[in-house]
């Protein structure tokens, strides 16, 4: 990217097939199209919105909206959710409340680390101790629940197994490229 913008300069226009984009390289130029000119260039191609039908509460009676912030198309219903995400989920108080969970999984994780060392392991897998505290801290912030520990109980390892399935799932479903996304439309 840093040789786009030093060759075409801070914003570029790129173009796959029918899929058209803008490169921005530049903090200035990227604050005013993410915030002052959001709307206009919010969009979502056609394969988003099918993946979105599968995987978010939706419903063909308001086509334009889809019940969570991750797949909701721009509008009212998106911006009532980024407000809603800023003032309860992310203000100051919630998030000092929440420390000691983000505490708890950091030594949780230290802790795992030092025990695989102690086993005689010489290479450690950290993306996995690392994937595994954020994902701990995620859901017990939401669902007060740890998915991903080797010491979880009997009756939450089932709940857990499919967690991680449905989970794996979304998230190659949601980097899984559509090719109609690329190709010339007719």
């Amino acid at each position: 990217m840093a040789e786009l913008a030093k060759k075409y300069g801070p914003l570029v226009h790129i173009q796959l097939g029918s899929f058209s984009g803008i490169v921005v390289a530049n903090a200035r130029l990227a604050k005013e199209v993410l915030k002052t000119q959001g709307q206009v260039f919010a969009s979502r191609p056609d394969s988003f919105v099918t993946w979105a039908k599968h995987f978010a509460y939706y419903n063909e009676a308001e086509p334009d909206v889809r019940y969570s912030m991750g797949t909701a198309m721009p509008g009212p219903f998106l911006r009532n959710m980024r407000r809603l995400f800023a003032v309860e989920l992310m203000a100051p108080k919630r998030i000092e409340f929440l420390k000691a969970i983000r505490r708890d999984e950091t030594g949780a994780m230290v802790h795992g680390l030092l025990l695989e060392v102690k086993d005689g392991k010489h290479i450690v897998d950290l993306n996995a101790f690392i994937t595994a505290m954020a994902m701990n801290v995620l859901t017990s912030m939401v669902i007060q629940k740890r998915y991903y520990a080797k010491n979880i109980s009997p009756e939450i390892k089932k709940e857990a197994r499919e967690f991680h399935r449905l989970l794996k799932m979304v998230i190659n479903w949601a980097a899984y490229p559509f090719i109609q996304d690329f190709l010339p439309r007719l």
